[in-house]
């Protein structure tokens, strides 16, 4: 009999996985507000690694932005202050919010635990602080996906990104795409 991979990943045991050393968790905060957006590959990759994520990274925004249509967001910059009033700046890859449900978008090369870090530990709740939010969405958009990479919960196998951005979700959705 032959699994189909899409049902193994649904159905896959979430895996304890350590936040990356440089995780700063986003903590108490009291205030957040969108600041306006950066535009797709203002950041210079210093390795030839860091250079073909930004190239892959542009082309993505280019086609989420044809995709999704002007709601969407390219890194968007979210000032957070902290309850020491402290500001924190965060710049998830993209947002894009419909009425009451946003959607926050992390564009990686490959499927990897850092996106679930980023997306549940700070940018979900920033997201969530937001005026007329009632849900938050969490996609990744990855080149490569191995469904044996350990990752703290389950995920939800995106295909269609513009039927899925419409309903809600409590699983984080991975889209590959190339």
């Amino acid at each position: 009999m032959t699994l189909i991979p899409a049902l193994l990943d649904q159905n896959r045991d979430a895996v304890s996985v350590s936040p990356p050393q440089t995780f700063r968790p986003l903590g108490d905060f009291n205030h957040v507000q969108i600041a306006g957006c950066l535009k797709s590959g203002y950041a210079i990759g210093r390795t030839s690694a860091q250079r073909r994520g930004l190239k892959y990274e542009a082309k993505v925004q280019k086609w989420l932005k044809k995709q999704l249509g002007p709601e969407y967001m390219v890194q968007p910059r979210l000032e957070v202050l902290g309850r020491s009033y402290l500001l924190r700046l965060l710049l998830p890859d993209g947002l894009l919010m419909l009425s009451d449900v946003a959607t926050i978008i992390e564009i990686k090369s490959q499927h990897m635990p850092e996106s679930y870090w980023q997306l549940r530990h700070l940018y979900e709740p920033a997201v969530r602080a937001l005026p007329r939010i009632c849900h938050v969405n969490c996609l990744t958009v990855v080149k490569s996906y191995d469904p044996a990479m350990p990752y703290p919960e389950e995920i939800e196998r995106v295909f269609d990104i513009q039927d899925w951005v419409l309903r809600e979700h409590s699983k984080i959705g991975v889209l590959r795409w190339q």
